[in-house]
């Protein structure tokens, strides 16, 4: 079994060879996203006199915005538009006859992808970063306890984006709940602010979602401390956290994704 999703994911990864251009453009937003967060944050913090803002230090604050930004890096997939155009077109019966069922298809192919994404995105921009702001941003947090916490937002995000998806067996497209959600995102993962920073009745609803894992946690995890909504842990605590949310939030999709399937099937596609 294992030995087939391998297979899957190193194809993926020979195809993703032929689109690396695009990736490259990573070299240049995701930079520029951090320094204009750079500036922003710095006339915060200069103009309020203060040297502690929401439980961050400037340095801490610099240190959540690169890991958060630089962690998207790890994460895209478009599980969604795929499994939209499938249901759309009746092509996913080719899928359905696979040995190999379609949401672990698709995560083997989003992991291979993102084995090149992490050679010519994530490793670059960090070191471009670095120079832009300082090689100290990654000298103050834990990478083993990042990298796992970069898994369960990996995997949390292919699930939210499957998820999505699985509104295409309802809807007549599910375009619209995907720009929806585009135009949140970034937003509910703490892109914009900490979720920490938000009133207190936000963030207990932030604790709820998975949208918290996409950047908020891995950010969260590096500096070694999770805190939100009144709740703290430690970063193995956190991990733990997040596989059996991971692992709850799965089950319902699965049970989704079988109603739809036999939805599928009664309609004579």
């Amino acid at each position: 079994m294992f030995a087939q999703d391998r297979q899957i994911a190193f194809t993926s990864f020979k195809e993703a060879t032929a689109y690396k251009f695009s990736m490259l453009f990573s070299l240049v937003t995701g930079p520029l996203v951090v320094l204009t967060n750079y500036i922003i944050w710095k006339a915060v913090f200069e103009t309020s006199g203060k040297t502690i803002i929401g439980g961050y230090t400037f340095e801490q604050m610099l240190t959540h915005i690169v890991i958060g930004i630089v962690t998207f890096f790890l994460l895209w997939d478009n599980v969604d538009q795929v499994l939209d155009k499938a249901v759309e077109s009746g092509s996913l019966v080719a899928y359905l006859l696979k040995p190999v069922d379609f949401w672990r298809y698709e995560f083997a192919v989003k992991l291979g992808h993102r084995v090149l994404a992490f050679l010519i995105e994530f490793v670059p921009v960090i070191f471009i970063c670095g120079l832009l702001v300082g090689f100290n941003v990654y000298t103050g947090g834990s990478w083993l306890m990042y990298l796992a916490s970069a898994l369960i937002g990996t995997t949390a995000y292919f699930l939210i984006n499957l998820l999505i998806g699985l509104s295409a067996f309802w809807l007549t497209k599910s375009r619209g709940l995907r720009r929806l959600y585009g135009s949140v995102s970034w937003l509910l993962a703490g892109g914009v602010l900490p979720l920490s920073l938000y009133p207190e009745w936000a963030q207990k609803v932030f604790f709820l979602l998975p949208f918290q894992f996409l950047g908020f946690v891995p950010a969260r995890v590096f500096l070694g401390e999770y805190s939100l909504g009144g709740v703290t842990f430690n970063p193995v605590q956190t991990l733990l956290f997040g596989v059996i949310y991971l692992l709850l939030f799965f089950l319902l999709i699965l049970l989704i994704w079988k109603r739809a399937v036999r939805r599928f099937a009664g309609a004579g596609a």
